[in-house]
């Protein structure tokens, strides 16, 4: 027996949130006009971050989180709608962008997390490519997953658990996210500003 959807689902959902919440915060940090050393420090930590979740996401397809595999099962399940393909088509669609600016993006992450993060060059100064471009299309996958979830709710209505997520995705909008992830950066600063007093 394949794993249970709400399983499935869930862990995407899960790199995707920390995907979002550590992007935000990537910008909220970059936002800062004067960047010390420990902000640079604290900026790079997050950028790295971003770029390996993203990289889960969207990355190689023989890790174990990346989209196409839930697309997969998705399409097996309620057609070809959900298919990896047509959810890519939507995905980009949400970001702006064409297959080969899509796949312009995506080689420019993969070398970032190459050169800088995963194999680390000595001197080498990472740039985190188009922050702004890549929260889009993880915003747009949570879309995607919020359309799995309502499909199959919808398919089998006695399942609690796709009930559970229906209703987390409800109330976790992107929005939301965005907005949690800003109150959470200033209330950190504010709450490290008392630590350090």
């Amino acid at each position: 027996m394949s794993r249970p959807w709400h399983i499935r689902i869930g862990e995407t959902e899960g790199v995707a949130w920390k995907a979002l919440q550590v992007g935000h915060t990537f910008e909220l940090i970059s936002s800062k006009p004067d960047h010390q050393e420990f902000w640079i420090l604290v900026q790079n930590t997050f950028g790295e971050s971003f770029c390996l979740l993203w990289s889960h996401l969207f990355g190689s397809r023989s890790d174990d989180l990346h989209c196409s595999k839930l697309f997969s099962a998705a399409e097996t399940e309620l057609g070809r709608q959900h298919s990896h393909e047509q959810a890519m088509q939507r995905i980009r669609s949400y970001a702006q962008l064409d297959e080969h600016g899509f796949d312009q993006l995506w080689a420019e992450v993969k070398a970032c997390r190459d050169k800088f993060i995963a194999h680390r060059e000595l001197n080498a100064s990472a740039a985190f490519p188009h922050v702004d471009l890549c929260i889009l299309i993880v915003e747009a996958l949570r879309d995607e997953l919020k359309g799995i979830t309502l499909a199959l709710a919808s398919r089998y209505p006695d399942d609690h658990h796709l009930d559970g997520l229906v209703a987390y995705y409800r109330s976790n909008t992107n929005r939301v996210l965005r907005s949690r992830a800003a109150y959470r950066f200033q209330t950190g600063l504010s709450e490290a500003a008392v630590w350090l007093s």
